[in-house]
């Protein structure tokens, strides 16, 4: 939404120029939230809900190489393939839309991911364009893991729209992005590059006082919590043993709880859509004038 807004106008985070050029050369389909119910049960404080109401994981329901599992799982998938109504609609707008660049968002974790998830295997097409876009939104906007979803994370993941999109819907370019946990490493990206995007100096100067404290908040959740990301499913006995507690950590290990760094994430992901949108403008012009240069013929 913050990337619609500045896209609008409605916020100082792109130049006029910038938002004719995106409106004028991209369509841009969004899709805020991929699972309405299942965020309702967060915001009335079930903060590790992850599934939908039926207890699916939507990120595992879709068709590409979906396996069955259990149903006590976290990340269960379902009676079969498509067969949640939010997946079914999800598969409806890629579908009909056919985009030439998908990104899925999550949070839980750093990375930026190209298929494939459901194995360690690399995905096949268009792969040297895709880690080159990659590399451009990692530099500038990440600095975290970068690589095929299953081979990066080391867990294998069936059945998620990443894979779709790029197999099934033929789409060239297609990412998942986890844009936030309270790591080490994130915390330090965010306070090197904090000036980017916050401009309230006294705000800034209050955010750095307090990244000793942030550093041992950090370190006590890092014995609770390995990472529970769309990407990354780890069971943790501290939920049936102090279920309040898990609650709370899910809470912050999923959502930014200050203000200084929501606003530092929102305004960070929503320029590399930017930078990602022009990564790939600019490679396929070049290849459209390379493939116009070598097929003309003078004599």
């Amino acid at each position: 939404l913050h990337f619609i807004k500045s896209v609008c106008g409605k916020t100082d985070l792109f130049k006029k120029s910038t938002r004719t050029s995106l409106m004028d050369k991209s369509e841009i389909r969004l899709v805020y939230n991929a699972n309405p119910k299942g965020r309702l049960l967060v915001q009335q404080g079930e903060h590790c809900q992850r599934e939908n109401t039926n207890s699916v994981d939507l990120n595992r329901n879709w068709s590409a190489h979906w396996r069955e599992g259990y149903p006590n799982n976290e990340d269960y998938p379902g009676t079969a393939a498509f067969s949640e109504n939010e997946t079914q609609t999800l598969k409806s707008l890629v579908d009909d839309f056919k985009p030439d660049l998908f990104a899925t968002y999550h949070s839980g974790t750093y990375g930026v991911y190209s298929p494939y998830a459901y194995s360690r295997d690399l995905g096949k097409n268009n792969i040297k364009n895709m880690e080159t876009v990659m590399s451009e939104v990692n530099d500038k906007h990440c600095q975290c893991e970068s690589g095929a979803a299953g081979a990066t994370v080391g867990y294998i993941c069936p059945g998620t729209s990443l894979d779709y999109v790029y197999d099934t819907v033929a789409t060239p370019y297609s990412f998942a992005f986890e844009i936030y946990t309270p790591s080490f490493s994130g915390a330090k990206f965010i306070e090197d590059n904090l000036s980017r995007y916050v401009k309230d100096e006294e705000k800034t100067a209050s955010f750095l006082e307090t990244k000793s404290t942030l550093g041992s908040k950090l370190r006590g959740q890092a014995k609770h919590s390995k990472g529970r990301s769309c990407f990354i499913s780890t069971a943790d006995p501290a939920h049936e043993e102090a279920p309040e507690l898990m609650q709370d950590m899910c809470a912050t290990q999923f959502n930014p709880t200050d203000e200084v760094t929501y606003t530092f994430i929102v305004n960070n992901w929503s320029d590399a859509i930017y930078h990602m949108v022009l990564k790939v403008q600019e490679i396929t012009a070049e290849e459209s004038l390379t493939a116009v240069g070598s097929s003309f013929d003078p004599y």
